[in-house]
């Protein structure tokens, strides 16, 4: 499993072909799934979150966000 975590800026985060944990923080966050089974989450301020081809699990947090499941 790898685990990436973002910062308080709008980060851009994509994950790998395994399971992956994601974590957004602040910022408007663009996130996109790997191939795995992943955990995403927004957290705080208006996130785009895609799902991948694995049976994701996304989270948009507090916001006006954007989910896509995917493929998965």
């Amino acid at each position: 499993m790898a685990n990436f975590t973002g910062t308080d800026n709008a980060d851009r985060i994509t994950g790998t072909t395994l399971a992956d944990f994601i974590r957004g923080l602040d910022g408007g966050d663009t996130i996109y799934a790997g191939g795995g089974d992943d955990r995403i989450f927004g957290d705080d301020d208006d996130d785009m979150i895609y799902g991948g081809a694995g049976n994701d699990v996304l989270y948009g947090g507090k916001g006006e966000d954007t989910l896509s499941g995917g493929d998965g």
